[in-house]
């Protein structure tokens, strides 16, 4: 055993060396927690694109809505057509459908 310009040993483990010890331990959690992670994001997506994508991707659905409005607004998002976000009455809503189409 070799004493060094500190007087301590040569031989003890560097905290270096510990800390990669120690990182090897975690991989697979930390594997397994990215993946967790991935595919609840891609859930929680899911989840909220698929109201929107039912509400405007069959124009067919659109004729059985009631409003005026609300039906144009569905028709200028199915057919991604802001001209037909004209026949819109409602301002506030004749800007969302422009705003949406675009």
């Amino acid at each position: 055993m070799t004493r060094g310009l500190l007087g301590t040993s040569s031989k003890s483990s560097s905290p270096r060396r510990d800390k990669r010890k120690n990182m090897s331990n975690n991989r697979p959690m930390n594997t397994l927690r990215k993946f967790s992670l991935a595919v609840l994001t891609i859930a929680m997506l899911a989840l909220l694109l698929a109201p929107v994508a039912a509400f405007s991707a069959d124009a067919g659905a659109c004729y059985s809505i009631a409003d005026p409005d609300r039906r144009a607004f569905c028709l200028a998002k199915a057919h991604k057509d802001p001209g037909r976000c004209y026949a819109i009455q409602d301002q506030a809503l004749r800007a969302e459908c422009l705003a949406e189409t675009r």
